[in-house]
């Protein structure tokens, strides 16, 4: 199933063009939202959208920044929506769309860097940084 989730910040804002896209999409079922985004608390329809995810499910993001605006929270998303078994697709970041090879790769090179980051030693990174 293609699982939609559309966001906007406030009411003077159109859902329109991401409702579009998402239709364009074939989503199933689509979650609306109208919340700030200068937090991540306090969007219930993200909660609903990915609590309704079953294995094999694919969650469809019409944008991405309309869904995070940090990478931690980006991460997040995408692990609670692998938890489930599921996976992401993000319309406006088609390196992002974790159903192709492609944005499978995009993950695991940036994956793969954080692991590099995370087991250089202090000296390495201090010699980066210089």
């Amino acid at each position: 199933m293609l699982i939609g989730y559309a966001r906007v910040s406030s009411q003077g804002q159109s859902l329109d063009r991401q409702i579009g896209a998402l239709n364009a999409a074939k989503a199933e079922k689509i979650f609306r939202e109208i919340a700030s985004g200068r937090t991540v608390k306090g969007r219930p329809q993200l909660e609903r959208a990915i609590d309704a995810l079953g294995a094999g499910d694919i969650l469809v993001i019409a944008e991405w920044d309309r869904a995070t605006r940090s990478m931690m929270y980006g991460i997040g998303i995408i692990q609670r929506v692998a938890d489930r078994s599921a996976t992401v697709k993000v319309l406006d970041k088609p390196w992002l769309d974790l159903t192709t090879p492609m944005g499978k790769g995009i993950l695991a090179f940036l994956s793969a860097l954080a692991e590099d980051e995370r087991d250089a030693s202090p000296d390495v990174r201090t010699r980066v940084a210089s």
